[in-house]
């Protein structure tokens, strides 16, 4: 059990990382107008994927433009409370010792697979992707 906890923290850590290394890039990419474009569905099929546009509506949060974030992608605002809470409560749990977000994180799984939750979540990212898709995101 350890060994699947640790995993999933190293796991969190570093794209906790990886995230705010990247919202960085983006920072200074905007102010030099020049914005990478990284979805391989976008890139290879030409359309935008349910995430595509999480960034931008990321930034537009930072800079307290909530409706304009909310149309790009509403999925920046989940994005924005997951790194704004999950490093704190990681590195909480490991200086505590505490394991309570891995018992979070077990209990949110188990209920993410019953069909009454699991079927509406999937309903809402595929409505999500056909928005980014009709307006061209």
């Amino acid at each position: 059990m350890k060994a699947n906890r640790n995993n999933l923290y190293t796991f969190l850590g570093l794209g906790f990382i990886l995230s705010y290394a990247w919202i960085g890039y983006q920072l200074l990419a905007v102010s030099r107008h020049a914005g990478l474009v990284v979805c391989p569905l976008k890139i290879v099929a030409g359309i935008p994927c349910p995430s595509c546009g999480s960034t931008r509506s990321l930034m537009e949060i930072f800079h307290g433009d909530f409706l304009s974030a909310a149309m790009i992608n509403p999925l920046g605002f989940i994005i924005f409370l997951i790194l704004s809470i999950g490093p704190i409560w990681l590195i909480t749990d490991l200086i505590s010792g505490s394991e309570s977000l891995w018992i979070t994180f077990n209990k949110l799984e188990k209920q993410l697979k019953r069909p009454g939750l699991a079927i509406p979540l999937v309903l809402l990212v595929l409505m999500n992707w056909a928005w980014n898709i009709i307006k061209e995101l």
